[in-house]
């Protein structure tokens, strides 16, 4: 008996020398997905972001999974592509949960009407994407706007309905009218942390009008402020730039030829990368 007490006390010793809970015993598949599409545990020694400029003189489509992703993720450089004469437009994928609807619909079109931007709703309810349905909606607006390049975020990106969007993109791509109109380059966005990039821009200029967008976003702002984190980040990716004092923050994408970045998404999704539902932090 005293073995079998000394036993578990050690083991809640031990125990206790971990700082950390499992959240689901779910077992995610973008682990293999990381290794096809990454293939490096430090992408950033493998992928030295280029400085670039924000798009200009041409016509910009953003998938936001939710109201507040495309002001977090790509917000500056959005606000310097409408600067340099892009005409931007944002489909809102979900407008937050069913209870939350009307709420944060009214929030995006104050950001998307503050910052210069077209507004588009798909009427999705977060964590319960249908894809097919959203994948009409997006292959409406690509075969009537015919876009030069989209937004979309990173397909490894830390949500669930992140990562849905891309398989949004993907399915309206396969179908006749997205086909039609789909843009030759995508710009994949990161909102949750920096990820595998190849592109950065400065939006030093634009920090501030950013911090303003992503504030709009007033009922998500009550459980995290949401503009410090995304400055926050930008200022950690500032040091991809040129030794400028004055270049304090930055955006990072992960730019492609639109097959390309659909070529990752096809990997991601045979590695069973959007099989977890429960959906992201």
């Amino acid at each position: 008996m005293r073995r079998r007490i000394g036993n578990v006390l050690d083991w809640l010793r031990w125990r206790r020398a971990y700082r950390w809970s499992v959240r689901s015993w779910f077992i995610p598949g973008d682990l293999a997905a990381s290794r096809l599409v990454l293939d490096s545990f430090r992408p950033s020694r493998v992928l030295k972001p280029e400085p670039t400029s924000a798009p200009s003189g041409r016509r910009v489509l953003v998938l936001a999974p939710h109201p507040d992703d495309e002001s977090i993720g790509a917000g500056g450089t959005l606000l310097l592509a409408r600067e340099s004469g892009c005409e931007v437009s944002v489909l809102f994928i979900t407008t937050g949960r069913a209870r939350e609807r009307d709420v944060r619909r009214k929030e995006a079109e104050d950001v998307c009407a503050a910052a210069g931007f077209k507004a588009y709703f798909a009427e999705q309810d977060a964590d319960a994407i249908d894809v097919a349905a959203a994948a009409d909606v997006v292959a409406g607006l690509l075969a009537e706007h015919h876009f030069d390049c989209l937004f979309v975020p990173f397909l490894l990106d830390d949500h669930d309905d992140h990562r849905r969007a891309n398989e949004v993109l993907l399915e309206a791509a396969a179908l006749p009218a997205g086909a039609r109109g789909l843009p030759r380059e995508v710009w994949a966005y990161h909102v949750y942390g920096p990820g595998p990039m190849n592109c950065i821009i400065d939006i030093s200029a634009m920090a501030e009008r950013k911090r303003g967008l992503v504030a709009r976003h007033r009922s998500q702002m009550t459980s995290r402020d949401w503009a410090h984190f995304s400055l926050g980040m930008n200022a950690v990716l500032s040091r991809f730039l040129p030794g400028d004092p004055a270049a304090r923050h930055a955006e990072g994408f992960m730019v492609a030829p639109t097959e390309e970045y659909l070529a990752l998404v096809r990997e991601a999704l045979a590695c069973g990368l959007y099989l977890d539902s429960a959906g992201g932090p």
